[in-house]
């Protein structure tokens, strides 16, 4: 019994010493973006801001409202690990046309990656990286692949990356594929 106590506080100070550290849902228990927020590290008060500006971030591009799903990307350029630098203004400039090209026009998160080195930070330093299932044009067709988009603050505002397909060996892993993103 004795050993076993050692064994689990071991593993449990491990596991948080991991980044980054990987929230998922089980199966069946969360179908919205609203569950896998409310067991991560954003703060309960700013849930509510992100979720509209993920909507509207989806919906602006559905739309093919290109200028204002740019707005929502900051002022910014995040990485899958956090790292940030600014626009360039040529790059912003472009951004409505890079958008154009992906044309996202939908995204159900699934699967919410934060480090464990973002308790150090404020909040307004932090980022998340969101996985979920997208649908987006590829080529002349349109995918319902795996992808991520990263989340971060500025400003006390929300704001999001470029979409991130997920793919292998170049073809996009489909949100029907088995096993991790």
């Amino acid at each position: 019994m004795h050993t076993m106590t050692i064994l689990s506080r071991l593993l449990a100070t491990s596991f948080f010493l991991l980044p980054p550290v990987l929230i998922q849902s089980a199966a069946g228990l969360a179908q919205k973006k609203n569950d896998i927020f409310a067991i991560s590290t954003i703060p309960t008060r700013s849930r509510k801001a992100l979720h509209e500006r993920l909507d509207l971030f989806i919906e602006y591009q559905r739309s093919k409202q290109w200028d204002k799903a740019a707005d929502l990307l900051g002022e910014f350029k995040v990485s899958l690990g956090g790292k940030e630098r600014k626009y360039e203004e040529q790059e912003k400039q472009d951004l409505p046309g890079k958008l154009t090209e992906v044309g996202l026009s939908s995204f159900e998160p699934i699967i919410l990656t934060f480090s464990t080195r973002v308790y150090s930070q404020p909040l307004e330093q932090r980022a998340w990286t969101l996985t979920g299932c997208a649908e987006y044009k590829r080529g002349q067709g349109v995918v319902l692949g795996k992808a991520i988009l990263v989340i971060y603050r500025n400003k006390g505002e929300w704001f999001f990356s470029q979409l991130i397909p997920i793919s292998v060996g170049g073809q996009p892993k489909l949100c029907e594929d088995k096993g991790p993103f």
